[in-house]
């Protein structure tokens, strides 16, 4: 996680505001896509990085760089409380948010496991039975007429 924030921090403009898509970020560290993107989530719910749109990323106002001490000041009296990482509380909500995370996506596997892929109509399970040909059935007699 923090080798994706280490490279885009050294990346971004003043202010924290970096453009830089998944596959790029992975073709600069040598990872995979699925890694960076993993690693992009967990900074997103540390509140380290806010995606503004794809491929757009701001770094949080704490850590990112700026042209003078005034301008960084500045960003950091206008955050939101809740993205400060100096508040006693921080640590306490990204563990709620990964808990959260982590719910929201058990409770979509388990959806996904009781629908039908084609419709998300609930799965149904036929009974096991098998088919078989009564040997009472007869087989058609071949007659030959000489």
């Amino acid at each position: 996680m923090y080798c994706v924030l280490f490279a885009l921090r050294s990346r971004s403009e003043s202010g924290g505001r970096i453009e830089m898509g998944q596959n790029q970020i992975a073709a600069l560290l040598g990872l995979s896509r699925p890694s960076v993107t993993s690693g992009l989530r967990e900074l997103i719910l540390a509140r380290l990085v806010t995606k503004q749109r794809n491929g757009v990323y701001r770094i949080n106002a704490m850590l990112a760089g700026y042209e003078s001490t005034a301008a960084a000041q500045r960003a950091i009296d206008d955050m939101d409380v809740d993205d400060r990482l100096d508040d006693p509380d921080f640590a306490a909500r990204y563990h709620q948010a990964v808990e959260d995370y982590r719910e929201q996506l058990a409770l979509e596997r388990r959806k996904k496991a009781g629908s039908c892929k084609c419709c998300a109509a609930p799965r149904t399970t036929i009974p096991a039975t098998t088919t078989t040909i009564s040997s009472t059935m007869q087989q058609p007699q071949v007659t030959s007429d000489k």
